[in-house]
């Protein structure tokens, strides 16, 4: 495209493009990310009342915190983790199962890296700009890739969808390879877990991580809220992460006790 077409409508730039079916065929889309939307709030009510409140709390802690500039790393990733976070859970409402996933590998690395800088806070910029979380997960006493090792991960579906189809392939069998935003309860409830997870992580890390510097008014609700997103991962089905959550709290104990700003705020 030359600069004196910029001002053109695109339809007379590209005259032969189905630009009709284009807009038929978003809309399309829009409209299975709906039903998906639809059937998801409908039938996991219960999860997405603890995911709303959950969030909104760790959004409260954000908005009414007062943090030292020396704290911005730790409060930088903390930001990131709570943005993805939201970005995780609309892409799995509508459907997205995997890439809600990829982004809790976001708030994964963001949780691992935010303890692993308070427990060794001289090798924070170490800590920030290394690319692989192993290192961090070892210092800690932390081994988190199983949570990913599963059917809706990022990579392991890959994995799975490609030796499926060959496998469809030696076989003889119809290929049917799905795309787009589907309605599959085992991926949503997956991702919806480790979600909570995560979310309880945050929560319980909080006054520790940012040492009296949380007003008194998040904290009058911090222990009755982390209880309820432990409730949700203390489940039978979710009894692996319930131990990961416990093995997280011993280690949150030798950073320091919590401590929290004495105030009206």
């Amino acid at each position: 495209m030359n600069n004196n077409n910029f001002n053109k409508p695109l339809e007379e730039v590209y005259p032969n493009l189905c630009w009709d079916k284009s807009f038929s065929g978003i809309l399309s889309i829009c409209d299975t990310e709906k039903q998906c939307t639809l059937y998801f709030v409908k039938k996991y009510s219960y999860y997405i009342k603890i995911w709303e409140y959950g969030y909104y709390f760790i959004s409260l802690l954000i908005q009414r915190s007062s943090v030292h500039k020396s704290y911005a790393p730790l409060a930088a990733l903390y930001s990131e983790a709570h943005s993805s976070l939201r970005c995780s859970f609309l892409c799995n409402v509508q459907g997205y199962h995997p890439e809600a996933i990829s982004l809790l590998r976001r708030v994964h690395e963001c949780c691992t890296k935010l303890i692993a800088c308070r427990s060794f806070p001289k090798n924070i910029w170490n800590i920030v700009q290394s690319t692989s979380l192993q290192k961090a997960e070892s210092d800690l006493g932390l081994n988190l890739k199983w949570i990913y090792n599963i059917e809706s991960s990022f990579l392991h579906s890959n994995k799975l969808k490609v030796f499926d189809t060959g496998f469809k392939l030696k076989e003889n069998l119809d290929i049917s390879i799905p795309y787009g935003p589907q309605l599959n309860d085992k991926e949503y409830s997956t991702a919806a877990a480790i979600s909570i997870f995560w979310m309880y992580v945050l929560v319980l890390v909080a006054p520790r991580l940012f040492s009296d510097q949380i007003p008194s008014l998040w904290m009058n609700k911090y222990k009755e809220s982390y209880m309820l997103l432990r409730d949700y991962i203390s489940m039978p089905a979710e009894s692996k992460l319930i131990k990961e959550a416990k093995n997280i709290e011993k280690i949150l104990d030798k950073i320091g006790p919590e401590s929290y700003r004495d105030n009206k705020d």
